[in-house]
């Protein structure tokens, strides 16, 4: 009963996508590509076809990667600065290893957070695994159990004798969130309250009225723990941060010093803030007690429904408008052990998230707040770029899509993580331009190689074809299908031939003829919406 009110609760005002562009929809957020040509003839010919291909998609090891986007929109571990730099390990030292240094040390975190969903573990093992996770250069650079010749991102451990509390015993995740020697781990402590619980100290109203200058230290810290406008945060958020000094520095240059656990000095904590350690009142004895009581605190369970509603939703979820559905969500949590795959598949059942159009009776607020069209992130445009075409867009050793020193990650609306923590929603003049760019170097690269061989992009025409042959209009309906989820009709298809000929009038090659008509095709806004 359930899952039928979670698909079929009456949403007169939500206008369900039809069954080919839902399948794409949840090809892209499941996996980050679009659906193969046999996938959306599929589904169009049996809409039901999609239960058994969406469950597919939750199998396939794509899923494991997307997820590991998702996570990064939402915790900000892939960042470009730290307070090391590849070049203090001398095997690192060139300017290709700068980016996959850089993004392996942010990933280490979401890796973990990754597996555990899409492994189908208790969402609570994300504070208490004895594991994480590593590629070889992570272990080259920080203590983990290696196997030597062991490739791509593996299960590891640590071996320097630090708590087991999964993603709270993670060098990336403090790589990231670093404290200062007088913040004493505070600014750390929000993270975890923030990414765990929805918790946000940040976010609490404070009035500063009164108050000592932030100059003056040892005032500031009287008030800490004297003013209850301090103390009203500072109660709880103090106890949090004293379980962290194992991770604190006393040298924060120091690529040993940031690398490995110190657990002698975990007795700071208390002794420099004055308090023992606890989550929000419940006593802890150290971090790996701290990660115990997070998983038995109930906002975590529901901070967790929340994010994945919002990563899939694309938008932030009400807390009034959206009770009945984050209860719902929650039974389906609490049914499945704590499973957030399941959870994912509920979601991907909901109106909110199958809505392509709005009903004539839709509020103002619905038309405000439901993305009944959503953008592609970079992320998904690299994936699907890369599956349809073949082309990866690299400078240097860096993801053109996935970084800002060199690349245009926010220009084309994702997050660095510091700067700009939320996706762009809506198309910009930036977003335009990078997926000129995209498109345009996808196209070149199919025309370089040998695009019309047997399974190529292009199969099924040859140079010498033409608008109006059968082979020719054969593949530009199937590219369009296939780019776009819908079949195109016959004015979208003269136009373009048109653009064909008119390319091709330019030079007399065919071949940049096609190169110019797939760049268009993969800049189309059908393309970059779902």
């Amino acid at each position: 009963m359930l899952w039928a009110w979670l698909a079929c609760a009456p949403e007169p005002d939500l206008v369900p996508l039809d069954s080919p562009r839902l399948l794409r929809r949840v090809s892209l957020d499941l996996r980050g590509m679009l659906p193969s040509q046999a996938e959306l003839d599929a589904v169009e010919k049996d809409p039901k076809a999609l239960n058994g291909i969406r469950a597919d998609y939750l199998e396939d090891p794509a899923f494991q990667e997307r997820l590991v986007q998702i996570f990064a929109e939402r915790w900000h571990t892939r960042v470009e600065s730290y307070y090391i730099f590849h070049t203090e390990f001398q095997h690192l030292d060139s300017p290709e290893m700068e980016h996959p240094f850089e993004a392996s040390i942010g990933e280490e975190p979401l890796r973990l957070l990754a597996h555990v969903v899409a492994q189908d573990r208790p969402w609570g093992e994300v504070v208490h695994a004895d594991y994480s996770f590593a590629n070889p250069l992570l272990a080259s650079i920080w203590p983990l159990a290696w196997e030597e010749g062991d490739v791509g991102w593996q299960k590891t451990y640590y071996t320097d004798g630090r708590p087991t509390a999964g993603v709270l015993s993670s060098n990336g995740l403090w790589w990231r969130y670093q404290t200062t020697l007088t913040g004493n781990n505070r600014g750390r402590a929000n993270a975890i309250a923030r990414l765990l619980v929805c918790d946000d100290y940040a976010t609490r109203q404070v009035d500063f009225e009164n108050l000592p200058p932030l100059s003056d230290e040892a005032a500031l810290e009287a008030a800490i723990k004297n003013v209850p406008t301090c103390t009203s945060c500072h109660a709880t958020l103090d106890p949090i941060a004293s379980t962290l000094f194992g991770f604190w520095l006393s040298v924060q240059d120091s690529a040993t010093e940031l690398s490995t656990y110190h657990t002698e000095r975990e007795a700071m904590g208390p002794l420099l803030l004055e308090v023992e350690p606890a989550w929000f009142g419940t006593p802890v004895r150290d971090l790996e007690g701290l990660g115990h009581a997070i998983s038995q605190d109930p906002r975590f369970s529901q901070c967790a429904i929340q994010s994945m509603a919002e990563a899939t939703w694309r938008r932030p979820v009400d807390p009034v408008q959206d009770l009945p559905r984050m209860q719902a969500l929650q039974q389906v949590y609490g049914a499945h052990n704590g499973q957030l795959k399941q959870v994912i598949l509920a979601l991907t059942q909901t109106p909110e998230y199958q809505a392509g159009a709005f009903g004539v009776g839709a509020t103002d607020q619905q038309r405000e707040t439901e993305r009944t069209t959503r953008m592609l992130t970079p992320a998904q445009l690299t994936v699907s770029i890369e599956d349809l075409t073949g082309f990866v867009w690299m400078d240097t050793g860096f993801d053109q899509l996935d970084n800002d020193k060199l690349g245009f990650r926010t220009m084309a609306g994702g997050v660095d993580g510091v700067n700009t923590t939320v996706p762009l929603h809506t198309p910009s003049l930036s977003t335009t331009l990078v997926a000129q760019r995209l498109a345009e170097g996808a196209a070149f690269h199919v025309m370089t190689g040998e695009p019309f061989a047997l399974g190529g992009l292009l199969e099924g025409a040859d140079l010498a074809s033409r608008p109006g042959d059968r082979d020719f209009d054969a593949v530009l309906e199937r590219l369009v299908w296939r780019t776009q989820g819908v079949r195109p009709d016959k004015e979208q298809l003269q136009d373009l031939g048109t653009l064909w000929l008119d390319l091709r009038a330019l030079d007399g090659t065919s071949t940049l003829a096609w190169q110019g008509t797939l760049s268009a095709l993969m800049r189309d806004p059908a393309f970059l919406s779902y």
